[in-house]
């Protein structure tokens, strides 16, 4: 006998699958611009180490070259040089550039599944706790969408927020499933594999908690103490296995200077409440706040709802050191998506009038229905935005990578790139927000590790080795090479090399000496460099040098000075490499006579043997004077 297909009872059957395909239609379709991100930032850092460790050990004739690398960066995080166990990522990012190599796109699928399989988990966590098909597949939709997520997904190095949330995901769901023996053990392995993700897992027991709170309290303390021991055990030893490790927690910075409480709460409130509040003042947060506050007041009633809002400030308490970063909110966006979904599922649940065949049981669903798809597509549409940003972000790293490459096809080995100008950010992207990022860039374009890139806010006067130094300006979206300064940079006199000394004696011209303040009426007549001092604060720049503390005698200073009082009094300062300016620390006075003859002054410097100076100022008086430099000698040693 055949019976009529009922559309509607084969979907409810199979709703998992349907939920489960509907995240995969609407993940790629969110995410469509990441398929097309290049490496960008810390990718660079994470892919970069990999081939090149991994280049390394295939040259190398040791056949345990391999096997540090299954656990070298899995211990210390690169960029911060944080001691870390994150060894789970770690082999993840091992795993896709074993696969993929240098191509971005696998490591992005891999991201993505990763967040379309947390979006699955999330809906079966929310079946859990509240047995309601709609609900629970709203709840894991949400989470596949929601326009907070490009960081965590669209940043390889980010993976270790995915795979924490999917760990801790689901040992909650285990652990709504005790005392079975069997979930017992697979929540012992999530949630250890967590912790060996990100250290945020370390709040999973405070999430067991509260879920015992709100859903178990009636079985008493003693039980939810047996229930919960297990796991704080395992974080207690993954505690202990730290303090073993690194003597401590691993090196975690006090707490920053920008991570006051009125910022990280701003912070998150703000990505609580994306894309509706863009740059959030404190009216906005307390605002949003308020209206969280609010609805947890109305839904009290619903544990999945109240279980979702206390859920997410608990995965930020190992964040509370840091500035608010976007991917530290992928873990407690899990619980905006339970408390969303327990809400718009039946959003009018205090209405008590019906008319008709309309009850308000419908309205209610029909209105969360309408609201659903409202608010998904709001995410969906705003969460494709940020993540073009992410891709054109990628692309202008690229355009700029490839414009090095074309002013310089090659590059001597050992050779120092140093970049001015380069953009830290592109709207919500990051682009080169750290030296180290540049460097692995410059070193994958190439595809050599001895080049060293850094970025600096004006350009050093000094470099260990002129004739492999570049320097490169961006600006107006276009690289340029500074050539000017690699060539004044390169004809640096130095006392190596068998120099007795320097000399500057002014015949023809100033031989690179420069006017920085209060100086006036400058010529060179005679063999002297003449100027008119015309405040109590003459400052000369000097040509770029490259003299070690070890080879520097002293510094005789050859000239005529006449004024109104004598004696004046001179200072020579210096500024050694890594200082971007003078410093008054950094200074010796001597005194001048201004009595119209030539007088020849000779000064020690007290700089340290290992100390590199990269220029030095001349402060002639300190007080109106008409000067006449017959010469400036550097005596070596």
């Amino acid at each position: 006998m055949n019976h009529p297909f009922d559309a509607r009872t084969f979907v409810a059957r199979r709703w998992l699958v349907f939920s489960f395909l509907v995240i995969l239609v609407l993940i790629p379709i969110a995410y469509a611009p990441i398929l097309d991100k290049q490496f960008l930032q810390e990718d660079f850092v994470q892919v970069g180490i990999r081939h090149f460790d991994a280049q390394a050990a295939a040259q190398s004739d040791a056949w345990d070259a391999w096997l540090p690398l299954a656990w070298k960066w899995g211990f210390l995080a690169p960029v911060t040089k944080r001691a870390v166990i994150r060894v789970v990522r770690d082999w993840t990012l091992w795993t896709d550039y074993f696969a993929w190599g240098l191509q971005p796109l696998g490591y992005h699928l891999t991201n993505l599944l990763l967040h379309a399989l947390i979006s699955f988990c999330v809906t079966l966590l929310m079946w859990r706790l509240m047995r309601e098909r709609v609900a629970a597949a709203l709840a894991g939709i949400l989470f596949a969408v929601m326009s907070i997520h490009p960081e965590a997904v669209a940043d390889i190095p980010s993976r270790g927020h995915e795979l924490v949330a999917l760990c801790m995901v689901l040992t909650l769901i285990f652990y709504t499933r005790l005392p079975s023996r069997r979930a017992l053990f697979y929540g012992a392995i999530t949630l250890g594999l967590g912790l060996l993700s990100v250290e945020t897992a370390m709040t999973t027991p405070l999430l067991l908690l509260a879920y015992d709170l709100i859903y178990q309290r009636a079985e008493g303390w003693r039980a939810l103490v047996k229930r919960e021991l297990p796991f704080w055990l395992i974080v207690l030893a993954y505690v202990g296995l730290r303090i073993a490790l690194f003597g401590g927690g691993g090196g975690t910075p006090a707490l920053d200077a920008m991570a006051t409480w009125n910022f990280f709460w701003s912070g998150y409130t703000q990505y609580a409440s994306d894309p509706f509040s863009g740059d959030i003042a404190l009216w906005q947060t307390v605002g949003v706040t308020a209206l969280f506050l609010f609805l947890l007041l109305v839904y009290r009633k619903r544990r999945a709802v109240v279980f979702g809002f206390v859920w997410m400030p608990i995965p930020l308490l190992v964040a509370f050191a840091f500035p608010p970063q976007e991917r530290y909110f992928y873990v407690p966006s899990v619980g905006l998506a339970l408390a969303l979904a327990g809400i718009l599922a039946d959003p009018l649940p205090r209405l008590k009038f019906s008319h008709g065949k309309f009850y308000h049981g419908k309205i209610s669903r029909a209105l969360g229905a309408a609201l659903a798809v409202l608010l998904i597509l709001v995410y969906t549409v705003s969460l494709y935005r940020l993540n073009e940003n992410w891709r054109n972000a990628s692309q202008l790293a690229q355009d700029i990578l490839a414009q090095v490459r074309a002013l310089h096809p090659t590059l001597p080995e050992n050779s120092t790139l140093v970049f001015v100008g380069l953009p830290a950010r592109a709207r919500r992207a990051p682009v080169f927000s750290d030296p180290l990022n540049i460097q692995y860039a410059i070193a994958l374009t190439y595809d050599d590790p001895s080049l060293q890139a850094t970025t600096m806010d004006a350009f050093p006067p000094f470099a260990e080795h002129p004739e492999r130094t570049f320097f490169f300006e961006y600006d107006a979206r276009k690289i340029s090479e500074r050539v000017d300064l690699e060539t004044q940079l390169r004809q640096n006199l130095t006392c190596a090399n068998g120099v007795s000394e320097i000399v500057w004696n002014f015949d023809t011209d100033a031989q690179g000496w420069t006017i920085w303040n209060d100086v006036a009426n400058a010529e060179v007549e005679d063999g002297e460099w003449r100027l008119d001092v015309q405040g109590a604060d003459p400052n000369l720049g000097s040509p770029l040098v490259n003299l070690r503390g070890q080879r520097l005698g002293e510094i005789q200073l050859t000239m005529r000075v006449r004024a109104a009082r004598s004696p004046l009094q001179g200072a020579w300062y210096w500024q050694t490499r890594g200082m971007e300016n003078f410093s008054p620390a950094l200074v010796q006075d001597f005194d001048v006579l201004a009595d119209g003859a030539m007088h020849t002054y000779a000064v020690a410097l007290p700089v340290q043997r290992g100390d590199v100076i990269a220029q030095l100022r001349l402060d002639p008086t300190d007080a109106p004077a008409q000067l006449a430099i017959d010469s400036i000698t550097l005596i070596c040693k």
